[in-house]
């Protein structure tokens, strides 16, 4: 079984007070949750245009762990960065899975496998928290979509997104896959997923709130380095425990 995490990852750097922006959370992310290589799993930091790296002539590109989409780095292309992904592993790497969340999450590769492992279907695999909206680009609607901080997809699944991808409206990638896997394929979100939201307050207040069967917390939209080290380093603490406990 090979999956392959796609998180989404830009360089901007803000400066309000505890706002360490996006390249702080992606450099927390590498030092903390993606400094180990597990077996099974590939990571790659997905980028749009970013300085110094060129594609040269074609439209995405991959060096090392980072992947690079020769278009403007922005909020409003998320959804163009996701798909150009998908088409880059979809006709180059073996995979069973794709888990696409961001840099605001902390995602244990080791419960993550263990996590699909236990999965007994392996097809039509739509797995996350699901949102409900009511209303979208002024219309009212009824999407029931899988929160994009972390969406498993099975290898079919993929490709039936990219079956439909021009039908796929400008926007957010969440929604937009809730919409058309709705009306394409009747598909709907696939219960199972596994995420704690949580701030560092949250954390360093909460001794018990990492635990050995999360593999997902996001950090919704704080932008504060620390949250990766102090989950990371409770992670740590609770695999050693584990560890003595079993001898």
């Amino acid at each position: 079984m090979k999956i392959l995490i796609g998180v989404l990852s830009n360089d901007h750097v803000s400066i309000p007070h505890r706002d360490f922006g996006y390249k702080a959370m992606v450099d927390a992310s590498r030092e903390t949750c993606f400094s180990e290589k597990v077996e099974g799993v590939d990571v790659y930091f997905m980028y749009n245009q970013r300085e110094g790296a060129d594609v040269g002539n074609n439209i995405y590109g991959v060096h090392k762990d980072c992947f690079y989409y020769n278009w403007p780095e922005h909020r409003k292309y998320i959804l163009n960065k996701t798909m150009a992904f998908f088409h880059y592993a979809y006709n180059n790497l073996q995979f069973d899975y794709i888990f696409r969340t961001n840099c605001g999450s902390y995602i244990d590769q080791q419960l993550l496998k263990k996590h699909v492992n236990s999965i007994e279907i392996k097809e039509n695999i739509y797995m996350s928290i699901e949102n409900h909206i009511q209303e979208y680009k002024g219309r009212p609607v009824d999407i029931r979509y899988g929160s994009g901080a972390g969406i498993l997809l099975s290898h079919d699944v993929v490709g039936k997104l990219l079956a439909h991808e021009p039908e796929l409206r400008d926007g957010v990638d969440d929604v937009e896959f809730g919409r058309i896997l709705k009306n394409k394929y009747n598909m709907h979100v696939t219960p199972g997923a596994i995420r704690k939201d949580v701030k560092y307050g949250d954390l360093i207040s909460n001794d018990s709130l990492v635990d050995n069967e999360c593999y997902h917390y996001y950090f919704r939209a704080t932008r504060d380095p620390r949250c990766y080290h102090e989950t990371h380093f409770r992670t740590l603490k609770n695999r050693e425990g584990a560890i003595n406990d079993g001898k």
